[in-house]
């Protein structure tokens, strides 16, 4: 196998960098894919009880009258 010229290595060099900042880049858009998901789950969570809640509220309401 023959050694790489100073300008091939460079070029690979370069490409590793550029592949090392991409993979970066993903694992960060990965973090904030998964703290949006449990927000969204969160609200979700939350806006299900109220709703839960009003129709109890309504159901008591009903049987009341």
């Amino acid at each position: 196998m023959e050694a790489l010229s100073h300008t091939e290595s460079s070029h690979l060099e370069g490409v590793v960098s550029t592949l090392s900042e991409m993979e970066k880049e993903i694992d960060a858009i990965k973090a904030d894919a998964e703290e949006m998901k449990r927000a969204i789950v969160a609200l979700a969570r939350d806006e299900a009880e109220k709703i839960k809640n009003q129709i109890v509220s309504s159901a008591n309401e009903t049987v009341k009258n």
